[in-house]
């Protein structure tokens, strides 16, 4: 099976202890891949190409719990067509396990829907309950993985589809940091941790509005870049970066940097 989804970006909102924030995510560049699927394997297991092992070591995590869930012993094989390098990890991740629930509904005759993919997807990913302050952000850039839409995401009830027509941005991994948990409202103080959670919360409201009025994504972003990086100073101490860059969700208690490019 030949399948091509768009790379789910998310270019404004962070993770917070205790909050569930939204998020803007909008579909990148394209990836194809190739899958192949076999039933009634020694054991469940996922083999990949062309992906990096970070990625793969995930997936194979991700596969063997969807299959433990569905009480199958099924296997995966899974090859990336020219996924360009530095790439970033939590969206290579959301996309190909997207795939993967496509893969094993189409091999059982089933269709799934992107909400559907959402949630079988929070079921099966390897880091289970530990991680529920960061787990919306995978939720959405797998909800945008599976629709191919821009989307300002929160939660399953609470998702709204962004029509932007053809978004042309292109962003590359220049960095990324281990940062745990982040300041809690104890930590920060009650006020302060209040005013930091509308602060970029609100962002992902006006640049949504902003994009969804026909305004060009990379000048709206690039306007917000400050907010982003001072979300995740505060929450999480990491450097502010120069230039075109922001910090944005990697996979659980990680930080990717992201950078603009041509």
């Amino acid at each position: 099976m030949r399948l091509s989804l768009r790379l789910p970006l998310i270019v404004m909102g962070i993770p917070i202890d205790e909050v569930v924030n939204p998020y803007l995510v909008v579909p990148g560049e394209q990836v194809k891949f190739e899958l192949k699927y076999q039933e009634n394997c020694e054991r469940a297991d996922l083999s990949a190409e062309g992906l990096s092992q970070e990625v793969v070591g995930k997936a194979r995590e991700f596969w063997r719990r969807l299959m433990s869930g569905l009480n199958m012993n099924d296997c995966s094989y899974v090859r990336s067509e020219g996924l360009p390098q530095r790439r970033p990890v939590a969206s290579t991740y959301a996309a190909l396990t997207t795939a993967l629930l496509y893969l094993t509904a189409r091999s059982h005759s089933d269709t799934v829907d992107e909400l559907e993919i959402v949630e079988m997807g929070r079921m099966s990913d390897p880091w289970g309950e530990g991680a529920t302050w960061w787990q919306s952000s995978i939720d959405a850039m797998r909800y945008v993985a599976a629709s191919g839409k821009a989307a300002a995401y929160r939660s399953e009830d609470e998702v709204v589809d962004l029509q932007l027509g053809r978004v042309d941005l292109n962003m590359e991994v220049r960095a990324s940091s281990v940062v745990g948990k982040g300041a809690t409202r104890q930590e920060l103080g009650e006020s302060l941790f209040d005013a930091a959670v509308h602060m970029i919360g609100q962002a992902v409201v006006d640049l949504s509005d902003s994009l969804t009025s026909g305004s060009p994504l990379r000048g709206e972003l690039v306007k917000r870049l400050r907010v982003q990086n001072a979300a995740a100073y505060l929450f999480y101490g990491v450097q502010t970066p120069q230039g075109e860059c922001e910090w944005v969700p990697g996979l659980p208690g990680e930080l990717e940097l992201m950078c603009l490019t041509a």
